[in-house]
C-alpha cells in the first residue's frame, strides 16, 4: 500500500517547530509532531525512512506508521 504524502504549509511547519521548542508539553505529543515534521515532503523535502526516523525519535516504526496515518486521516477528514 502507498503511504499518502505529508505536505505541510510553512505556517503548519512553523507552528509545529515551534510547539516542539518551546513550552511545556508532553513528550508523547512532541515525538508525534517531530514525526510529522520528518515525514513532511512539502518544498521538496524528502520524507526520512521510517526505521531511521524510529532510532532518532525514539519511537518504534510502528509508532512511525500509526502517526503517519492518522494524521493522513485526519487530514484528510477536515477537508471533506
Amino acid at each position: 500500500m502507498e503511504r499518502t504524502p505529508i505536505i505541510l504549509t510553512s505556517e503548519q511547519r512553523e507552528e509545529l517547530e515551534k510547539f516542539c521548542k518551546t513550552g511545556v508539553h508532553s513528550v508523547k505529543l512532541v515525538k508525534r509532531a517531530r514525526i510529522i515534521l520528518e515525514l513532511d515532503t512539502s518544498e521538496g523535502r524528502k520524507a526520512t525512512k521510517q526505521e531511521e526516523l524510529a532510532m532518532h525519535v525514539d519511537v518504534s516504526r510502528q509508532s512511525v506508521n500509526y502517526n503517519s496515518r492518522e494524521y493522513s486521516y485526519y487530514k484528510g477528514a477536515a477537508n471533506c
